[in-house]
């Protein structure tokens, strides 16, 4: 697995090759192991967040900061979902979406 250096100035790993373009896969120096999008298509939840907490714990994640990791790593069609199903949730309550 070849690395690159981004704009930013972080280091991103590349991995699969999809169709000739390559995914990347952003990880932080020093963490151990590497988690993947969720993906429905390949793995239940209930898998993915097993193994999340593997890497959570293995990285020392704090636990304050493991709600922001799981929304950061579950990947952006996941993260859609979860923002539309809390907004219906909120205007079912009568409450602003956020």
């Amino acid at each position: 697995m070849a690395a690159k250096n981004t704009s930013d100035g972080s280091a991103g790993n590349f991995g699969d090759q999809n169709n000739g373009t390559a995914k990347p896969h952003m990880q932080p120096v020093g963490m151990i192991g590497r988690i993947n999008s969720f993906d429905n298509n390949i793995k239940s939840w209930e898998l993915f967040f097993q193994r999340f907490e593997q890497y959570s714990s293995v990285n020392r994640i704090s636990v304050d900061n493991q709600v922001a990791c799981l929304l950061s790593v579950m990947g952006a069609k996941t993260y859609g979902l979860l923002r539309s199903l809390h907004n219906n949730n909120r205007k079912t309550q009568g409450q602003e979406p956020g």
